[in-house]
């Protein structure tokens, strides 16, 4: 009897623990199935994302606010808006007293003549109702008729005819690289009559550094063994251009001289390869715009139809436009304080193929250019984004990487430059914005400001010059907030040089260093669904734990950064 007892408990535990077992695995099998669904979930913004086109607008004209849900894959908004801008907080309305519609992450607001001249500091939204629960979304500054409260980029991008020595590494291999590159600026020049500017140049010491770097997975290719040098024109509105701009006008490519000093003597000594000309089948935009020459909070822009023809053989001033060739170019602009620089615009850009943000087909470049004031250029940020059908463990399209357009900083560059000098010693503290000026008209005016027409032309500093990506499609959706038609696939300019996007090293700044395994929240050197469930139990709150509340980045937020280091550990 004993024994059947015995055999029975131990038939009955058998069951038990299979049941354990059994539940265990279809967790686990569920958390694995379901990533891309989690993966979206984690990504998803509690608030709304806003810029807008112009923060300088003169009586008379319009601008466009860009408001976004979801930023990852990102997802434009449609209904109205909720304002808060100094003292009011209520339903948003245009200067007629009638509340603004979004439509698929789009708003035009027409400013009427003769409105009198104000500035609004700061101006954020939510959805009108609220039902889900937003909060309230990053500011933005407008200012109509006057640039009271804005930021002259003059001051910031600053063009010096003495060469400037960055230091960099390209962390795409395994022991990341070191490089040296001399940026510069020659003289005044009016090339091909586009308007008064400044050549800005790149010289390398090696294949792996900048501009146009090999990356583990290119390989060291002849593409890869060039300088450059990048005309820029003046800030200028031309007939028909919606805004005061400091643009690019092509790019010059020259085989490299790594045995001579890095000088423009020597970097351009051994012949000219091949230039691109840089235009736009959009009237209202140059081909690459590198910033307006005043800007506020949350601006973003972008050009869905730029192209650049190349040519070895022909002069450059001949080569024409491309009428069938529509790649996408979009810029944002944010202040913010960098080590050594609390006075910093950084200017991020994109260049890539249609629909970058959503569609995994394309491929994309992120740059982002730190500008210090009365200093000019002092950090280059660089990460490629593949298309899915090139994808490995290092290489990811936009839509599965957080750092394309999810992050406000790209956590993992691929290549980081950053100045030595020479330097100006500058005051650089940010200037207090002015009081709050609402307009006596509306309520709520949108935080864009557009350059005055008659804005003093200055001498434009430096700007990136993104690499352009491979064919054009249509318009794809702006990053982040940029414009309202979608850019379409692009022609790769070499100028940033899109290549397909490794994994490598984090930058020190962005990616702080995790003790133990990353994604492991429990300590015993697992990640796992336990230590899943610890993310989402601390998931969007505030943390000084790090990766015991699931805050695998150490940011001091558990966000769907920390989510993607669980997944792909898991």
């Amino acid at each position: 009897m004993s024994d059947t007892v015995s055999g029975e408990f131990r038939i009955s535990l058998s069951i038990i623990s299979l049941a354990i077992i059994t539940v265990g695995l279809l967790t686990t099998s569920y958390l694995v199935r379901n990533n891309q669904d989690i993966r979206k979930k984690a990504v998803i913004s509690t608030s709304l994302t806003v810029r807008v086109s112009k923060n300088f607008v003169l009586p008379g004209e319009s601008y466009n606010l860009y408001v976004f849900d979801q930023k990852s894959p990102q997802h434009g908004y449609t209904g109205q808006l909720e304002v808060q801008t100094g003292t009011y907080t209520g339903i948003w309305k245009d200067f007629s007293g009638n509340p603004v519609q979004v439509n698929n992450g789009v708003a035009v607001i027409n400013v009427p003549s003769g409105t009198a001249s104000f500035t609004t500091p700061s101006a954020r939204f939510r959805p009108y109702p609220n039902t889900y629960g937003f909060d309230w979304s990053n500011d933005i500054s407008q200012a109509v008729g006057t640039t009271t409260g804005l930021t002259d980029m003059a001051n910031y991008y600053k063009m010096p005819t003495s060469n400037i020595l960055f230091e960099g590494k390209n962390y795409t291999y395994s022991t990341p690289v070191s490089f040296k590159t001399v940026i510069g600026f020659e003289g005044a020049s009016n090339l091909c009559s586009l308007g008064n500017g400044q050549v800005m140049y790149f010289i390398k010491d090696k294949p792996e550094g900048y501009w146009g770097p090999s990356y583990s997975w290119t390989g060291i290719q002849s593409s890869h063994k060039r300088n450059l040098r990048w005309p820029l024109v003046n800030f200028t509105q031309k007939s028909g251009w919606y805004d005061n701009y400091l643009t690019a006008s092509g790019d010059i490519h020259y085989n490299y001289n790594p045995t001579k000093p890095l000088t423009p003597e020597y970097g351009f000594a051994l012949g000219q390869i091949v230039f691109h000309r840089y235009y736009s089948n959009n009237p209202s935009l140059p081909g690459y715009f590198l910033t307006p020459r005043y800007v506020g909070k949350g601006w973003g822009h972008s050009n869905a139809k730029q192209n650049a023809p190349a040519s070895a053989t022909l002069d450059y001033c001949s080569v024409g436009p491309d009428p069938n060739s529509n790649g996408t170019w979009a810029v944002h602009a944010d202040q913010m304080s960098i080590s050594g620089y609390s006075d910093t615009i950084r200017l991020r850009y994109y260049e890539g193929g249609a629909g970058f943000p959503t569609n995994d087909s394309v491929s994309v470049l992120r740059e982002d250019w730190y500008f210090a004031k009365n200093v000019g250029l002092v950090r280059i940020d660089v990460k490629n984004f593949c298309t899915k059908s090139t994808s490995n463990a290092y290489c990811k399209p936009c839509v599965e990487d957080p750092d394309c357009t999810y992050a406000e900083q790209i956590s993992a560059p691929h290549v980081r430059l950053t100045r030595t000098g020479p330097y100006v010693i500058p005051t650089n503290t940010p200037v207090p914005p002015p009081a709050t000026k609402t307009p006596t008209k509306t309520p709520s005016p949108l935080p864009p400001t557009l350059t005055p027409t008659k804005t003093p032309t200055k001498t434009p500093t430096k700007t990136p010059t993104p690499t352009k990506s491979p064919s054009p499609t249509k318009t794809p959706t702006p990053i982040l907030s940029i414009t309202p038609t979608p850019p379409p696939a692009f022609t790769p300019t070499p100028i940033l040089t899109l290549t397909p996007t490794p994994s490598f090293t984090p930058s020190p700044t962005l990616t702080p260093t995790i003790a133990g395994k990353p994604g492991d929240a429990n300590g015993d050197n697992k990640v796992d669904g336990i230590d899943y469930i610890v993310w989402l139990n601390h998931y969007n709150q505030t943390t000084t734990s790090g990766p015991l509340h699931g805050d695998f980045n150490n940011s001091g937020f558990v966000d769907g950064l920390d989510y993607i280091i669980w997944l792909n550990n898991y």
